[in-house]
């Protein structure tokens, strides 16, 4: 793997790969915080829901965004019911019915 930037002996290798790096804790903590800001979110949460960081990102609109699900926890099993792409302070929704993104809040 040249992930790790160093050059290979074999130089009839090349690597097209994208490699992308994980997001900090710091990161994933600051999107949560936006999440957890938007209306349809904090009603959620108030009525006992919980945000759950995937560990995964998405490309979205040419952004790549950190995934969020919202869903009930019930001690045993989280249901995820709803996910979100958070990225440069835009909260994104996916819609499973038409499998696309929206600007969260957007009409």
């Amino acid at each position: 793997s040249l992930e790790n930037d160093r050059l290979a002996k074999d130089l009839s290798v090349y690597d097209f790969s994208v490699y992308e790096k994980m997001p900090d804790e710091s990161s994933v903590q600051i999107a949560a915080e936006i999440l957890s800001e938007a209306a349809e979110v904090k009603a959620a949460v108030e009525q006992g829901m919980k945000i759950m960081y995937t560990g995964e990102t998405q490309m979205i609109e040419g952004r790549t965004c950190l995934l969020f699900v919202l869903g009930t926890d019930n001690g045993e099993q989280f249901v995820r019911e709803r996910y979100y792409g958070v990225c440069d302070n835009l909260i994104y929704a996916y819609d499973a019915v038409n499998d696309s993104w929206a600007v969260c809040g957007a009409q």
